[in-house]
């Protein structure tokens, strides 16, 4: 049995097992419920199936991408709701004496060829006027997708033009990479819609004399032209441009075309345009929803991991001050020795937004500290907190919560003279 009829026997089958009394299942909406088996739904899969027929060719033989396609759609036998990836891919290297299935050849111009050998695919443009040899691919692409040639040009001359392009079945809405002119250096893009077109943007990067790539990424929004050397250093951006205007209908199914175009006025010389390879990611859109893992609680588990490169470095001069729990302005407010029986009174310390204070006292003869608050910054508005504490030979630390807008420290030296002594006071949010 050849492949062909395998696939119409695949559908036959399909029909009579799944009917109205036994309905083929399928996904469920967005509510996450069970499938919906209505008639409808189920020609929708049959369909599907008869893309896999209508996709093989009658000779027998299928390529690679054609395979991918099957097993992409094929239901399986345990469950058969269809099974797909997100990313459809397809490589073509031009392998063998011919091209594959996976193209037509619409027409071959004039005094032009196409001959593939050495995994690759030359069209000799010649020099007949108006000549123009055009082929495109068998398989079609949704737009978002990226398709990236590799290819080079034997020479660049006036009079013919080469495009590597995107198009739906129409041909009235594209996204073209246009080698024309005399400059190694330079490929355009150029983008219609219905026809329309705001006209080419120019890209200079790398010598089209050697292999380069030269990718299209074909988005709703905007269409953009990488270009680069092949098997080189250059990053995918190092030279691009964008096209926002006039752009291709995303609605549209697009197929691949390469075309060698003499324009009215003959070539002088014959030009090869060979392609090494064609690469399309075909990126199919959904709509996802991120929920916690199995056993998850709070929204920790929800989050995606982020990677973060080139994190910024922040240069710090000068010496700075590391606070603990939110300490403000830890200070030493004196270090001045007490004589004998000798007070000293710190000015009045704001607290803002802060409601405990702690610190230490060192001195080398015993003493009394006394914490006091206010409401304001007058002397006589100061009342003591709690009872004093004593200080004795060495530190003594202190904290307190206090219910004021303003603090201070009030201290009494004993009978002897202090050899050394001081005082740290801190704010602080809590204990």
């Amino acid at each position: 049995m050849s492949i062909a009829a395998l696939a119409k026997a695949i559908v036959t089958a399909f029909r009579q097992e799944f009917s109205s009394t036994n309905p083929l299942p399928v996904s469920g909406g967005s509510g996450g419920g069970g499938g919906d088996a209505s008639s409808v739904n189920q020609l929708t899969e049959i369909s599907r199936l008869e893309a896999i027929r209508d996709r093989l060719p009658s000779n027998g033989t299928a390529s690679e991408a054609t395979l991918d396609f099957i097993k992409n759609n094929l239901p399986s036998a345990t469950n058969p709701s269809l099974i797909r990836s997100i990313l459809r891919k397809w490589r073509e290297e031009f392998n063998g004496t011919s091209l594959s299935s996976d193209w037509t050849i619409n027409q071959t111009g004039a005094g032009q060829s196409i001959t593939v050998s050495a995994s690759e695919l030359t069209i000799a443009a010649g020099t007949s006027a108006n000549a123009e040899t055009i082929i495109t691919s068998t398989l079609s692409f949704k737009i978002p997708f990226r398709v990236l040639f590799t290819f080079t040009l034997s020479q660049r001359i006036s009079n013919q033009e080469f495009y590597l392009e995107i198009v739906d079945s129409s041909g009235n809405h594209r996204a073209s990479v246009l080698l024309d002119a005399t400059s190694s250096n330079t490929v355009k893009l150029n983008c219609a819609n219905e026809s329309n077109s705001t006209g080419s943007i120019s890209n200079t990067g790398f010598s089209t004399s050697s292999y380069g790539i030269a990718e299209l990424e074909v988005n709703s929004d905007e269409v953009n032209l990488y270009s680069r050397s092949a098997n080189s250093s250059n990053g995918r951006g190092s030279a691009s441009v964008v096209i926002t205007r006039q752009i291709p209908d995303p609605s549209l199914d697009y197929f691949v075309r390469i075309r060698a175009k003499n324009l009215g006025t003959a070539p002088a010389s014959n030009t090869n345009l060979k392609l090494d390879a064609i690469v399309i990611q075909d990126i199919e859109e959904i709509t996802a929803e991120i929920t916690a893992g199995r056993g998850g609680g709070g929204g920790q588990n929800q989050s995606v991991p982020v990677a973060i490169n080139n994190v910024p470095s922040v240069n710090i001069s000068g010496t700075p001050t590391v606070s603990i729990n939110r300490n403000n302005s830890t200070s030493q407010i004196t270090s001045t020795p007490l004589t004998a029986n000798a007070n000293y009174t710190s000015s009045a310390q704001f607290l803002s937004e802060y409601s405990v204070i702690r610190g230490w006292v060192h001195t080398d003869q015993p003493g009394t500290l006394v914490l006091e608050q206010s409401h304001t910054t007058t002397d006589t508005s100061f009342k003591q907190i709690e009872s004093s504490i004593s200080c004795v030979a060495g530190i003594t630390t202190f904290e307190q919560k206090v219910y004021g807008a303003y603090a201070r420290v009030n201290y009494t030296n004993g009978s002897n003279a202090q050899g050394s002594f001081s005082i740290v006071f801190s704010r602080c949010t809590s204990f």
